[in-house]
């Protein structure tokens, strides 16, 4: 929750009316050192998403060939420094090398795709999602090898069952629910993700709303909610009909100048 709020804090915080550079430079700062608390880089990166998607798509600022090469060099060397301050023991001589290793999701992805197991038929997507949902303090029997952990348990037992953490299997996810059917079962969801963002994107022309920016977000990749699995689209609707409510009930302040109450209707 701690996550939550932060991320929630700086994507109102874009609405602010007459922002200072200086602010903006201070609530980022604050809120990577607040990631860094966490010992996680995604959610550094997260932070530097949503300001950018905030000016690409609120703003409606359009980004230069020349800028957008600079913002690919900058997150490289943000990336390469996070790995080499993250990481335990690392040494720059073999930095490279480590971040290189990532490309095993690919390969533990063919593995799962060379393997002739049956289809698991959705168990994994369902696991994902349910029991993702579900604390373990209210479920004490969930099993610790649902969903997407089960690729784990199957292809490395030893570091799964020692919790020593293992790599992911990328489309092999999919691949084990769906056998051959993956491509047109990605297709068909990627299509329909694609309308659903549209759809939130011509409402922040309209209204520019931070309720549909909060969602624009998750479509985007940046998620509120910093959980493992799951797909979370229904819980950053509900937490964009909550600020619209309090927006609404002038419980904070109206962010921007111009935004209608018609931005409400346009989470639903």
């Amino acid at each position: 929750m701690s996550t939550t709020f932060a991320v929630l804090g700086m994507a109102l915080y874009m609405f602010k009316e007459n922002r200072k550079t200086w602010e903006l430079v201070a609530v980022f700062v604050f809120c990577c050192a607040f990631g860094m608390a966490h010992g996680s880089k995604g959610q550094l990166f997260i932070f530097m998403l949503v300001p950018m998607l905030y000016w690409r798509y609120v703003a409606g600022k359009r980004v230069p060939l020349s800028q957008m090469i600079f913002l690919m060099m900058l997150f490289g060397g943000f990336m390469g420094f996070l790995f080499y301050f993250f990481a335990v023991g690392v040494e720059l001589s073999n930095l490279v090398e480590m971040i290189a290793g990532y490309a095993d999701y690919t390969s533990n992805g063919l593995m799962v795709m060379a393997d002739n197991r049956p289809a698991l038929l959705g168990r994994i997507f369902f696991e994902d999602n349910v029991f993702s949902r579900v604390p373990r303090l209210i479920f004490p029997d969930k099993p610790k090898d649902f969903g997407s952990f089960y690729l784990a348990q199957t292809y490395f037992p030893a570091a799964f069952e020692l919790d020593q953490g293992v790599p992911a299997f990328g489309i092999g996810v999919q691949f084990a629910d769906f056998k051959w059917l993956t491509l047109p079962v990605l297709c068909v969801a990627a299509f329909m993700m694609a309308l659903i963002t549209k759809r939130y994107i011509l409402a922040l022309k309209k209204f520019r709303h931070p309720s549909d920016f909060i969602v624009l977000l998750f479509l985007s990749g940046v998620s509120l909610l910093p959980l493992g699995v799951g797909f979370f689209l229904p819980e950053h609707i509900v937490i964009a009909w909550l600020v619209s409510f309090c927006l609404r009930l002038r419980l904070v302040g109206s962010p921007t100048s111009g935004v209608g109450l018609g931005s409400v209707r346009s989470v639903s």
